[in-house]
C-alpha cells in the first residue's frame, strides 16, 4: 500500500521471475499498462488501473545469482629448458636484436601504414579470440549480485545500447518496465510448489530425458521420498534455493544486491520506481506432527500428551526463527538508511508468530523476553514501532482457509497493538 490518501487500499503483488511480468508479451504490457494518449479513455482508465493496483515482485534468489569464473594468468609457465638456453646465449640474442631494430628503423617510413594495419588486425583476433574464451569458459560457483558486477554489466550493455534509457541494472539488464512499481524479497516460498505438484499429481506429465529420469528413480529409490531437504541456516546466514542450487546468503550480502539493483547508473537518471525491499527472513521446518499440533482441534485423551511435546517443539522452533529474522532485520535496516538513495525496509513477521506470546514478536538473541520491561532497548523498539511490515511463511501453513485468515488476523492486531504508530501490512505469498 501507499502512504497517498488516495492510493487503493488493496494491492497484488506479482512475482516476476526473472524481471519479467508472467504470461504477457511486450506487446500485451504495453496495451495493459501503458495504452497510447489517442486510445479510448476506458483503455487509458484500465491502464492506470492497472499500474496503481500491481506491484511487481523481484526476488533475488532467481534475479541476482551470477557466476564466478577463476582468474587465469596472462603469461604461460616458462619451461626450465628455455630458461637456461635464453641465459647462455642473452649476448648473441641482444646483438642481433640490435640489428633487427636497426633495419626496422631504416623502413619505418615506407611501412607504417601496413604495420598499423595488421596491429589493428591483430588485436581484432586476439580481442575476438579473448571472447569466445570467456564464452567457454566454465564457472567455479555462482554468487549474489555485487556493485562491481552490477556496473561491469551495465557498462557492457550500454555500449552495445547507447541510446537506451534505462537507470538502473533493473531497467538495463532485467528489462523491468519503467514507471512499474517494484518490490524486492529474498524468496516468495522456500518450497518449490511446481516440483510438489509435478510430483504428486499423477494427471501432470512431464518430459523427462531418460537417463534423467534414471537417475531421479534411483535418487528416489536410495531417499525414499521425494521431498526437498531445506539446508539450516546459521545465526548469520539462510540458504535459499535458485536456478543453480542452494546458496548461502548473509544479511549484508543481501543489502548490497538489492543496492546493486536500484542504485542509478546514471547522473541525470529518474528516480527508480522500486517501494522497497523486504528483509531477509528465516525458514521453519516443523515436521507434520509438530504443524498439526498447532492447529487442529480434534485429539483423543492418549495423544493429548504427545501433542503437547510436539506444540512445545513447535513454538521453540518458531521462537529461534523470529528472533533470527529479526536480528538480521536489524542490521539490514542500518545499512538501508546509510545507502545514498534510501530503500523503504520492510520487517519480515512470520505468520507462525501468531502462536507466540505477543511480548516475544519483538525480541532478538539478545534481547531476553523476561527482561523487556526492565531495560529499554533500541533494537526492540525499531522492530516494535516499525511501520512496514511483511507477513511471511503463508505456505507453511496447513489449516483451512478460514483458519488462515484468524491467524492472519490475530497476527496484525497483536503487531498493530504493540505500538501506536499505524503499520501498513504486505502478505508474501
Amino acid at each position: 500500500m501507499k502512504d497517498s490518501a488516495t492510493a487503493p487500499r488493496f494491492r497484488l503483488l506479482v512475482h516476476g521471475q526473472d524481471g519479467s511480468i508472467p504470461y504477457l508479451t511486450p506487446e500485451l504490457l504495453r496495451l495493459m499498462f501503458f495504452p497510447e494518449e489517442t486510445a479510448d479513455n476506458r483503455l487509458l482508465e484500465d491502464g492506470k488501473l492497472h499500474r496503481e493496483h500491481m506491484i511487481l515482485g523481484l526476488a533475488v534468489k532467481d534475479t541476482c545469482i551470477t557466476p564466478d569464473y577463476q582468474e587465469t594468468l596472462s603469461s604461460k609457465k616458462k619451461r626450465k629448458g628455455d630458461s637456461v638456453v635464453k641465459e647462455e646465449n642473452s649476448s648473441a640474442h641482444l646483438a642481433k636484436q640490435a640489428r633487427l631494430n636497426d633495419a626496422d628503423a631504416s623502413n619505418q617510413n615506407s611501412s607504417s601504414d601496413g604495420k598499423d594495419t595488421n596491429n589493428r588486425t591483430s588485436e581484432q583476433q586476439q580481442q575476438q579470440q579473448h571472447q569466445q574464451q570467456q564464452h567457454n569458459k566454465k564457472p567455479t560457483g555462482y554468487s549474489f549480485l555485487n556493485r562491481d558486477k552490477s556496473s561491469r554489466i551495465f557498462s557492457l550493455l550500454n555500449g552495445a545500447q547507447e541510446s537506451s534509457t534505462a537507470s538502473n541494472y533493473m531497467e538495463n539488464y532485467l528489462r523491468t518496465p519503467q514507471h512499474i512499481s517494484t518490490l524486492i524479497v529474498p524468496t516468495f516460498s522456500f518450497v518449490n510448489h511446481d516440483d510438489d505438484i509435478s510430483t504428486n499429481c499423477s494427471e501432470v506429465k512431464k518430459y523427462i530425458p531418460k537417463n534423467v529420469e534414471a537417475k531421479q528413480s534411483q535418487k528416489k529409490n536410495c531417499s525414499g521420498s521425494n521431498n526437498t531437504v531445506i539446508p539450516k541456516s546459521t545465526k548469520d546466514a539462510v540458504s535459499i534455493e535458485t536456478p543453480h542450487g542452494w546458496q548461502s546468503i548473509q544479511p549484508e550480502q543481501y543489502c548490497v544486491a538489492v543496492s546493486s539493483m536500484t542504485i542509478p547508473t546514471k547522473s541525470n537518471s529518474v528516480p527508480s520506481s522500486c517501494e522497497g525491499a523486504v528483509g531477509l527472513f528465516d525458514h521453519v521446518d516443523l515436521s507434520s506432527a509438530q504443524s498439526d499440533s498447532l492447529f487442529s482441534e480434534n485429539s483423543t485423551e492418549e495423544s493429548i500428551t504427545t501433542k503437547e511435546q510436539a506444540r512445545k517443539q513447535a513454538l521453540k522452533k518458531i521462537t529461534m526463527s523470529l528472533q533470527k529474522s529479526n536480528d538480521w532485520a536489524c542490521r539490514s535496516h542500518q545499512t538501508f538508511v546509510d545507502e545514498a538513495q534510501p530503500i523503504k525496509f520492510w520487517l519480515p513477521v512470520q505468520i507462525l508468530a501468531s502462536q507466540l506470546p505477543s511480548h516475544v514478536l519483538f525480541t532478538t538473541p539478545k534481547i531476553r523476553p523476561n527482561l523487556q520491561k526492565l531495560v529499554e532497548d533500541k533494537e526492540q523498539k525499531f522492530l516494535s514501532d516499525h511501520s512496514n511490515v511483511a507477513i511471511v511463511g503463508w505456505d507453511a501453513l496447513v489449516c483451512g482457509n478460514n483458519q488462515r485468515r484468524d491467524v492472519l488476523r490475530n497476527l496484525m492486531d497483536s503487531l498493530q497493538s504493540a505500538s501506536t504508530i499505524p503499520k501498513q501490512f504486505l502478505l508474501l505469498a
